[in-house]
């Protein structure tokens, strides 16, 4: 990471390592403390290849955890994702193409109980759904172990490949009711 790359942003390089590995990803996060919370965030970025990602994710560890992603698809096309991973299973909940990406995304996530709602927008808050109603309890202790809490925060990676790739976050904020 580094803050002076480009002064005034977060710059994560894109490492190999992966949430659902048992290593030190290229994740920056704080702890969800609310049940009913919003996290936001700004980023530019520009997938290089298929294994380039970079977007948000909610971690309870390398079991269970939620990743919206940017990313390129195999047809070329830059999309985003919203991908779990619960008890070990990978599943894409929601995915969108996004034809005239211009490499600003903005990312909004809503707790609400157990209730998890994903957005992203192009442009300001013109935001469009990614998925709603997502059952948020595959982070909470008593489903996924652990005692640290979740937490939320940027992520990159480059899915086990090397990569010279990289995303810029412009900011990140969490509000909890």
């Amino acid at each position: 990471w580094s803050l002076t790359n480009r002064p005034g942003w977060l710059r994560l390089s894109l490492l190999p390592e992966q949430l659902s590995e048992r290593v030190t990803p290229a994740f920056i996060g704080r702890r969800q403390q609310h049940i009913n919370f919003a996290a936001r965030a700004c980023m530019e970025f520009t997938p290089a290849a298929s294994y380039d990602s970079a977007g948000l994710a909610l971690v309870q560890n390398d079991s269970f955890h939620f990743r919206c992603l940017c990313t390129r698809a195999e047809s070329g096309d830059v999309v985003i994702r919203l991908e779990q991973r619960a008890a070990g299973e990978e599943t894409c909940l929601a995915e969108a193409v996004l034809p005239e990406f211009a490499g600003r995304l903005y990312w909004r996530v809503e707790g609400h109980g157990q209730a998890y709602h994903f957005a992203y927008a192009l442009e300001p808050e013109r935001w469009n759904t990614l998925a709603d109603q997502v059952d948020g309890r595959i982070l909470s202790t008593q489903r996924a172990g652990g005692f640290t809490g979740a937490y939320i925060g940027m992520y990159a990676s480059s899915s086990g490949q090397a990569s010279t790739n990289h995303v810029d976050f412009d900011w990140f904020e969490y509000y909890g009711e």
